[in-house]
């Protein structure tokens, strides 16, 4: 930092006098005071709060990723673009997807909409609906759509808003 004359922000965990565990984050900006000399301004925060949240989400969103993982049953999360932001192994299993060696994760999720396009009988169809629901915010329960290779399958619907986006 004083080397090379720029701010620097740390996280640090430190014992308070009653023996709790703290987390500080500290901020220092080096500056040269009247005398030439190099000194060094620095601001601490207790962002003990902070962490355990932190830790909280994460707790939570291994377990939320445990149990879509272990379903049965196909799941798939789409942004307000349609663009794919979640799904686990049994979604991918109801088509046939697999990733192909060295594919990134955004080419697979443009493989994964055009097969999707080959797969679904009434592709254009499947995405009114998908419209439909984003722009009603209605919950569609056990629509049928028919694959190009004669299956019929079941989906349901949920939209999800968060802090007024889909």
């Amino acid at each position: 930092m004083i080397a090379e004359c720029r701010a620097a922000e740390i996280e640090y965990r430190c014992m308070h006098n009653n023996g709790e565990w703290l987390y500080l984050e500290m901020r220092g900006t080096p500056i040269k005071g009247p005398d030439g000399k190099i000194q060094v301004i620095s601001v601490s925060r207790d962002i003990t709060s902070r962490k355990k949240a932190e830790e909280e989400l994460r707790q939570t969103t291994m377990k939320l990723k445990t149990l879509i993982a272990s379903l049965p049953y196909g799941v798939k999360a789409e942004d307000e673009s349609g663009n794919t932001t979640l799904y686990n192994d049994s979604y991918l299993n109801l088509f046939t997807f697999k990733p192909r060696a060295n594919e990134s994760e955004v080419e697979y999720q443009q493989r994964l909409m055009t097969e999707a396009r080959d797969i679904i009988q009434n592709f254009d169809s499947y995405q009114l609906k998908k419209k439909e629901i984003a722009e009603s915010h209605q919950l569609c329960r056990a629509e049928k759509v028919q694959l190009k290779d004669g299956r019929m399958i079941e989906i349901d619907a949920v939209p999800i808003e968060e802090d007024g986006r889909f």
